[in-house]
């Protein structure tokens, strides 16, 4: 247990210094994708979820939480952003370690249609993530991304790749992850403007109580530019166990420009039948400043 919590110690340690050495770089604006978050349960917990994620959305949230994935998982999302012009979905499909690494491919959108249809814009962003867990209960992981980005406005199409880099450390009912994400990247633009993305971190602590009927997240987040960006907090309270769950969630943004809260919350029900598991899930964001009241439908299964 003690070499295990060194070893977790040393880990924690050179993702947290790599992401503060990030921050002091000045890296340029964030450019054409915007992380709106993918998969309905983690956005029912406010997007506190670097730690708790399990499954095919750990490719988005923490590719390294796909070390501990056994069997093959799938998810796929919907996101209805109410009255905007604005649509989005999400699917992935993971494996578990067969001796060389788990692994999961993700295709992320956002589009947006003007009222007038006289403008368009279409992001994708279509990923490889892996991980290996190299000793019980730890595990690293990264993120391999394609960015391309079409649209009617002369000079914005768009297109480049990126890297993440993760890590879990798994500990009974506490867990600790952290994200970084953006490490490397490199886009280029319609006009010729070649830049790079400035990296982010997103980290968090998650503790399980009463057998994993109810769960609990703290997450903080940031960018070179704004070292502490948010505050996420997540629960999640399973009434019937492993049927039936309600979540809820909170971001706080602590931008100078930016400096709101966003309320979620949502439900999941998952069924079982045979040797696979489905699940259904919904999660509604009160984020009336921006992007409005919006909805986000998941699928998913396992066998």
């Amino acid at each position: 247990m003690k070499k295990r919590m060194l070893a977790m110690g040393k880990l924690t340690a050179i993702f947290v210094i790599t992401a503060a050495t990030l921050w002091g770089q000045g890296a340029s604006a964030r450019g054409a994708f915007p992380l709106l978050g993918v998969d309905a349960r983690g956005l029912a917990m406010g997007g506190a979820f670097t730690a708790l994620v399990q499954g095919a959305p750990s490719a988005y949230w923490n590719p390294a939480a796909l070390a501990f994935l056994k069997g093959y998982d799938f998810t796929g999302m919907y996101a209805h952003f109410g009255d905007l012009p604005l649509k989005g979905g999400f699917a992935a499909v993971a494996q578990e370690d067969k001796g060389y690494g788990a692994g999961a491919l993700s295709w992320e959108f956002v589009g947006l249609k003007a009222y007038d249809e006289t403008v368009k814009w279409n992001e994708n962003c279509v990923s490889y993530a892996f991980a290996r867990e190299f000793s019980p209960g730890i595990a690293v992981g990264g993120r391999l991304k394609f960015l391309f980005n079409k649209t009617d406005i002369e000079g914005a199409d768009v297109s480049g790749g990126s890297a993440d880099a993760a890590f879990l450390g798994v500990m009974g009912a506490f867990r600790f992850g952290m994200t970084i994400r953006d490490l490397i990247s490199r886009l280029k633009w319609g006009t010729g403007t070649k830049e790079s993305l400035p990296p982010s971190y997103q980290m968090g602590a998650s503790y399980s109580l009463l057998a994993s009927r109810i769960n609990a997240e703290l997450d903080i987040s940031g960018e070179s530019s704004l070292p502490l960006a948010d505050v996420r907090f997540g629960v999640e309270i399973w009434p019937v166990p492993e049927v039936f769950a309600l979540r809820g969630g909170l971001i706080h943004k602590m931008s100078e420009y930016d400096n709101r809260n966003i309320f979620s919350a949502g439900f999941g029900i998952r069924l079982t039948q045979g040797l696979g598991h489905y699940n259904i899930d919904y999660a509604f964001v009160a984020d009336r400043d921006v992007f409005g009241p919006s909805h986000r439908i998941s699928v998913g299964a396992s066998w």
